[in-house]
């Protein structure tokens, strides 16, 4: 999938309309590769089954397979459009294009943001965002000093602000 097929298209609009991607609707996906640490996609795709399938002393869990988010997206079609415009294969490959690929750049992208942040002459100390600050507002990253947090950062590469320009 191109670049474009990550932001303003339909199945970006309706997995965000339908909340198919949300944390609390399928899997806190970063959280997920911050305490496993996956060293592939399949191995990203089989820890976001096994956490719908088994307790996990992370206690993270999943509301499905990427396969199963995929369904839940091609499912959400004709409850919103009233017909089907993509294939269920489209779905499901969306879904995973999100999930595990992009997700998997997101993490190395935050990580070595963090690096930098963390090795600049910052007043600041800066850490990874969590629970509700990442899952709900979208913050990666903050800046605390002596406990008290003064600013959040959300990463994203270079293309999400030339695909915007665009528009």
């Amino acid at each position: 999938m191109n670049e474009k097929g990550y932001t303003g298209e339909l199945l970006n609009e309706l997995n965000g309309k339908m909340g198919i991607s949300t944390p609390h609707h399928s899997v806190p996906i970063m959280k997920l590769i911050r305490q496993h640490k996956p060293k592939s996609k399949d191995e990203l795709v089989q820890l976001i089954a096994n956490h719908a399938k088994e307790k996990c002393p992370c206690g993270i869990i999943s509301k499905g397979t990427v396969e199963q988010f995929g369904k839940n997206l091609f499912n959400a079609q004709k409850k919103i459009w009233g017909h089907e415009k993509f294939s269920l294969q489209t779905c499901i490959q969306w879904e995973y294009d999100l999930f595990v690929t992009q997700s998997l750049k997101g993490n190395l992208m935050e990580q070595q943001a963090l690096l930098k942040l963390q090795q600049s002459q910052l007043p600041f100390s800066v850490e990874e965002a969590e629970g509700y600050l990442d899952e709900e507002l979208r913050i990666d990253l903050i800046l605390k000093l002596e406990s008290k947090i003064y600013g959040g950062i959300q990463v994203k590469p270079e293309t999400h602000f030339k695909i915007y320009a665009k528009m």
